[in-house]
């Protein structure tokens, strides 16, 4: 559901899942879960919510300390936190987006050529003379479910 961009599906599978977890489960399943929130909010145009739900998903990922059998998770992270630093730009170079009412900031595109999603700023934000990548690869989570029983353990 995440990779799909179903974020808000994925949060209330995941958030059942999380309820009944136990560490250290708890606090992965609580992670995704949060950037699942993190990515419904962007795309909602709620770039505070998206920056805070984010960073804290990050954290908890952070947390965990994944070791190079699960280099999804490494991933991941990775993705998720050139994303979270993304947004910081974005929000430096056009000033906070949350106090522009209706103006949409952020979408999700197709990239034809290499087939990824990616989020990418709106262009008719920014001034011509503006030098920041405007778009970041949209992330994956590929976690095999024998992986997740390995976490388990």
């Amino acid at each position: 559901m995440f990779n799909q961009g179903d974020y808000y599906g994925c949060h209330d599978v995941l958030e059942e899942i999380w309820n009944d977890a136990e560490e250290p489960v708890r606090t992965l399943i609580h992670g995704i879960l949060q950037c699942a929130v993190g990515f419904y909010h962007l795309f909602n145009q709620n770039h505070r919510g998206a920056m805070m739900e984010l960073g804290e998903g990050v954290c908890k990922l952070r947390k965990m300390r994944f070791e190079d059998d699960c280099r999804a998770l490494v991933q991941f992270e990775s993705e998720v936190s050139v994303t979270l630093e993304f947004l910081y730009q974005m929000q430096r170079q056009l000033g906070d987006p949350s106090n522009s009412a209706g103006m949409k900031f952020y979408a999700k595109k197709s990239d034809d050529i290499d087939g990824n999603w990616y989020i990418i700023s709106n262009s008719d934000c920014r001034s011509d003379e503006d030098e920041h990548v405007d778009r970041v690869k949209l992330p994956i989570l590929l976690v095999t479910e024998e992986q997740l029983n390995a976490l388990i353990r």
